[in-house]
């Protein structure tokens, strides 16, 4: 390796998978913690159409 590459990922792309994959890890750890399942996350959610 002598330092020069070429990303083949445009723009942000990395920063952005790797920061979904650290939040739904983190919403996961929550989940459990609180007890809450699936189910009770739909209900709170809202649908802007």
């Amino acid at each position: 390796m002598n330092g020069k590459h070429l990303s083949l990922s445009p723009l942000g792309t990395l920063f952005e998978v790797s920061t979904l994959i650290f939040l739904d890890g983190l919403i996961a750890q929550l989940m459990d913690k609180m007890g809450k399942t699936e189910d009770d996350l739909k209900k709170r959610h809202t649908v802007l159409e």
